[in-house]
């Protein structure tokens, strides 16, 4: 079964960089971010197809939705490796959970990245992408029966995304991102 994991999330980030002027960015780069998105699954089964929004799965059979939450994380570093790109890491993961009928369900997703990041300006707008390893896993914990069931797959990701880069100190940056991630898991 491959399953494929979309998330869209928009992060705020603050990123701290060795800057020698107050608008450009430095020579190298640490952030983190937190936020929210969207976030859906799709799976290949013999008969197709079959797409679920995070949502989808914290909806009961009669279309009532469960309370969930749901948050998006990210912690990322780099270098400049050209007066315009920076190469770097980027953790990053989504995952929502909530109570369904007496159990608790958790979806998530993760991904480890290579990044580069591209500024056409030197400085504000930017561009990234990156490559490397990605999880999905899937848990529910029921209490009454003191059982937990756990799954996971492991596969390959990836990420696009676009950003601004606000100076807001000598060595700081506060930064506004949208980026896709998208990784395929072969199972």
């Amino acid at each position: 079964m491959r399953i494929l994991a979309l998330v869209l999330p928009s992060l705020l980030l603050v990123g701290v960089a060795q800057a020698k002027n107050r608008s450009n960015p430095g020579d190298w780069y640490l952030g983190f971010g937190l936020g929210n998105g969207q976030a859906s699954l799709t799976f290949d089964t013999p008969a197709g197809e079959i797409d679920k929004d995070y949502d989808d799965l914290f909806r009961l059979s009669d279309g009532q939705e469960v309370d969930s939450i749901r948050v998006s994380i990210s912690l990322e570093g780099g270098v400049r490796i050209a007066p315009r790109f920076f190469a770097g890491l980027h953790l990053a993961g989504i995952s929502q959970a909530g109570d369904v009928q007496g159990a608790t369900f958790t979806v998530g997703h993760s991904q480890l990245l290579g990044v580069v990041t591209y500024f056409p300006n030197r400085k504000g707008f930017f561009l990234r992408g990156g490559l490397g390893a990605a999880t999905v896993n899937m848990t529910i914990d029921i209490p009454d029966a003191d059982l937990r069931v756990r799954a996971e797959e492991k596969g390959t990701g990836a990420m696009l995304g676009a950003g601004f880069a606000l100076p807001i100190s000598r060595s700081a940056h506060f930064t506004i991102t949208l980026d896709a991630h998208a990784a395929s898991f072969d199972g």
